[in-house]
């Protein structure tokens, strides 16, 4: 991260954001399955990884 700019005041200093997104579960009966809950464990440990 870049140092911060002396000249302007620290309300207006760059922050650190983090974003995650991704799906949910797939609901009980989903017709096509995109997330089925089987894939939840793989998920979570290459998420922790």
């Amino acid at each position: 991260m870049p140092a911060p700019d002396p000249v302007l005041p620290s309300c207006l200093q760059p922050r650190r954001v983090i974003l995650f997104s991704g799906h949910m579960i797939d609901a009980p009966g989903r017709a096509e399955p995109r997330f089925p809950p089987a894939l939840a464990p793989a998920a979570a440990a290459h998420i922790a990884a």
